[in-house]
């Protein structure tokens, strides 16, 4: 038993200094910071007030590409992931489009508001209003 100990204190001994020795090292010179250039500052910070007159051609590319309203065809739901539904449209150039239903007028969500109003024909069905 003792000399397994011994063996064992040996072993930690010489794993020790391996790694817990002090190495020599040299003392460099600290490096001198390189003088930082700062850019001078505008005369008069810039306002986009306005829109520019380079996003005019932008604006109307996209106002071209849109679709125009009743030219889409409801393609079916879009099982692409998420927490709300999302739908597939085509325009009449066969370009596919996603949409995610807004608020309505109301303030509900449509999701919430198909919902509520399932809902309601449901109690209304119960109670023989129709």
């Amino acid at each position: 038993m003792q000399a397994a100990k011994a063996a064992i204190e040996k072993k930690h001994g010489a794993w020790l200094a391996k790694h817990c020795s002090k190495k020599a090292t040299t003392a460099k010179a600290p490096a001198t910071p390189k003088p930082v250039s700062q850019a001078p500052e505008p005369a008069v910070p810039p306002t986009f007030t306005k829109k520019g007159s380079e996003f005019e051609a932008a604006d109307a590319a996209w106002a071209d590409k849109t679709p125009k309203p009743g030219s889409l065809k409801y393609d079916g739901k879009a099982q692409v992931g998420g927490a709300h539904v999302k739908e597939f449209w085509t325009d009449e150039a066969g370009e596919r489009w996603l949409f995610k239903p807004a608020e309505r007028q109301d303030g509900l969500h449509p999701e919430v508001a198909d919902r509520s109003q399932e809902g309601d024909r449901l109690r209304r069905r119960q109670s023989g209003r129709n």
